[in-house]
């Protein structure tokens, strides 16, 4: 599957919650500019427009696959609700006690262990399929990038349910290792994430909700400010190539000192998004190369492997050879 695209086999998920809530699909295919799905992908922007139609059509954003229907404009109140949140912590606490609210199960919990966030999913039933805690997963974890200013990486997913049978593609869509019949759904990531502050303007909310689901479909991408013009120096070199934080200050007319407080202002720091962009390389390499590990290692600019295999274990919990296997 080619990056920022989404399987087809998504979209016959949708389809087929559409088909159980006596949906007209042709329509919901014509509306989203969507051809009937084979084997190929589509854009998150078209995938979005199915989603959107699909709640319209049955008035419900969880599309049937929860305890009750999650109404529409339900997403945009606890957008509204979680924005005023000093921390991503207390952000991620409130949209989980809103979701509950809304659906009631699934619902999830937090919790932080050696220095992992947990969130756990919990449900008396047994037959909910894998499409409905994807819904839940990519609705909670598009709001919390967002609201940390950051596209957070997963460590690992864990489903109760049976695998589907592409249960492939949930590995590249969530860019982690997923583990189906588990004894616990869970989604796991660096809990350093939880202490962001959430510094959001209503102009930033409007701006996200006009662009959603399709923004947190193909995962958060930084949108404004100064952290969208390092990032656009970084993603147009290479890693050993990447100029000091000086360096980079001039080439964006701006003193260090400005350029420190300016990203420390969004949540970030220089070396965080550059670790936050390895990462994201390194698990390309990792997932659509056979390339060494050495060998990704030296693109990535590290000086030795075993400083990339520490950074790596830091970013998911597992060594290069074992995330590659899963």
């Amino acid at each position: 599957m080619s990056e920022g695209f989404i399987s087809n086999a998504f979209v016959s998920e949708a389809l087929d919650c559409a088909r159980r809530g006596n949906v007209e699909i042709n329509a919901l295919l014509t509306q989203a500019q969507i051809d009937a799905p084979s084997g190929g992908q589509v854009s998150p922007e078209a995938f979005g427009r199915l989603w959107l139609g699909i709640a319209d059509a049955m008035n419900d954003e969880f599309f049937g696959n929860a305890a009750r229907p999650m109404r529409p404009g339900s997403f945009t109140l606890m957008a509204h609700a979680v924005r005023t949140a000093p921390t991503v912590e207390v952000a991620l606490q409130r949209a989980l006690r809103f979701l509950k609210v809304a659906i009631d199960e699934p619902y999830g919990t937090l919790d932080v262990t050696q220095g992992t966030a947990q969130i756990t999913l919990h449900d008396s039933r047994t037959d909910r399929s894998a499409f409905a805690y994807r819904t839940y997963w990519v609705i909670l974890h598009g709001l919390t990038c967002w609201l940390a200013d950051a596209r957070i990486p997963l460590q690992s997913l864990s489903f109760t349910c049976i695998a589907p049978w592409h249960k492939k593609d949930y590995r590249q869509f969530f860019g982690a290792p997923v583990v189906f019949k588990a004894p616990i759904g869970a989604l796991r990531f660096d809990a350093s994430y939880l202490k962001r502050p959430v510094n959001r303007s209503d102009a930033a909310l409007k701006r996200f909700l006009r662009a959603a689901p399709g923004t947190f479909l193909i995962g958060y991408k930084f949108d404004e400010g100064t952290v969208s013009a390092v990032m656009k120096v970084l993603k147009a070199t290479e890693p050993m190539e990447w100029p000091t934080l000086p360096h980079l200050a001039k080439q964006l007319d701006i003193s260090a000192a400005t350029l420190r407080r300016q990203l420390l202002q969004q949540g970030h720091s220089y070396r965080s998004l550059k670790a936050d962009l390895k990462r994201e390389r390194a698990q390309t390499l990792l997932r659509e190369t056979h390339l060494p590990v050495s060998e990704i290692s030296n693109r990535l600019g590290y000086a030795e492997p075993s400083a990339f295999f520490r950074a790596f274990r830091g970013w998911s919990g597992q060594t290069p050879e074992a995330w590659r296997k899963t």
